[in-house]
């Protein structure tokens, strides 16, 4: 994949998120990234060898915009009059960004944006700009979906009304219940959307429909840290539950087996006591809470009533 196929992703990106006040900032990403790219075609055109160096520091450009927008939708507040710096320290240490996301952000600020920012006499070659440009485009694209998740969250926050109490008992069971009437109540976003896109609207919905639904624990949305990032970890009573989501066009056995495993996993390394997994395709109205194949104690499903998971 070339860097035009990277770039086209990107603006696919960009058009399909919500409009706010963080969209003036991420369109300049934009012309920054197509300013960074003329730049390297000039290079390669007209052998100017100073091109691929302007291309990065256009590409740092973008990186700092992208940074200081997620800033804006992720932490509520405008990024105006705080420093670079203050963004960065709030990307590294407050518990939401995605390891994906600080992947993408280490790997760029260290191999192009600090070396460009503190040697003055650097110059860089073609190869270089190349990797700096899908480097700070792939960075982008994953930004572009935690902010997805972000503003379905803040979306879905504004319009979500606790429903009726829980049924007392284990949180395993109540979260079970919870995960099954937001199947029911959840409209998925049109079919034009990217699986991606789709998965990070639902995930910020559902942390929206936790919060309202179980205002008495802690749900820390997403889970950064452990054997794996989790979609949501909830804790209350000494209980520690674990979410994870799939979004399947159709039911495949062997995603729900690879849940099943995952969950197992995560409570046998101590990091939550139980699991409940749910299957949320787009076609589906009607659902069930069920156990998994073989049983496990601690692990639910919630999964379209239709589907029938074959016994062993």
């Amino acid at each position: 994949m070339c860097y035009m196929d990277v770039l086209q992703l990107l603006i696919a990106r960009l058009d399909r998120l919500p409009s706010g006040d963080h969209s003036n900032g991420l369109k300049a990403v934009r012309l920054h990234v197509e300013a960074a790219i003329g730049h390297f075609r000039r290079g390669q055109q007209e052998g100017d060898e100073t091109a691929f160096t302007d291309s990065i520091y256009r590409c740092n450009q973008a990186f700092e915009g992208s940074i200081k927008e997620a800033y804006r939708v992720l932490a509520l507040k405008t990024p105006d009059k705080v420093t670079l710096a203050e963004a960065e320290t709030f990307m590294t240490t407050s518990g939401i960004i995605r390891k994906k996301v600080l992947d993408q952000f280490t790997n760029y600020r260290r191999e192009w944006r600090n070396p460009s920012t503190h040697d003055y006499m650097l110059d860089f070659d073609e190869d270089e700009a190349l990797l700096a440009i899908v480097s700070v485009i792939v960075f982008s694209i994953v930004l572009c979906d935690q902010i997805e998740n972000r503003l379905a969250f803040v979306a879905a926050q504004s319009t979500t009304t606790p429903a009726v109490p829980l049924p007392t008992g284990r949180l395993l069971d109540q979260v079970a219940e919870v995960l099954k009437r937001f199947a029911e109540s959840y409209s998925m976003p049109q079919t034009d959307l990217s699986p991606q896109i789709k998965y990070e609207r639902v995930q910020g919905a559902l942390a929206a429909f936790l919060g309202s639904e179980l205002s008495g624990a802690v749900i820390q949305n997403p889970f950064v840290g452990g054997v794996r990032e989790m979609d949501a970890l909830i804790s209350a009573s000494g209980e520690i539950i674990a979410i994870e989501l799939k979004t399947p066009r159709r039911l495949r056995k062997d995603m729900v087996d690879h849940a099943v495993r995952w969950l197992d996993r995560v409570i046998t390394s101590a990091v939550a006591s139980g699991g409940v997994a749910l299957m949320l395709p787009a076609d589906a109205k009607d659902y069930r809470i069920a156990d998994p194949d073989p049983p496990h104690h601690g692990i639910k499903l919630v999964i379209p009533q239709s589907w029938q998971l074959a016994k062993r």
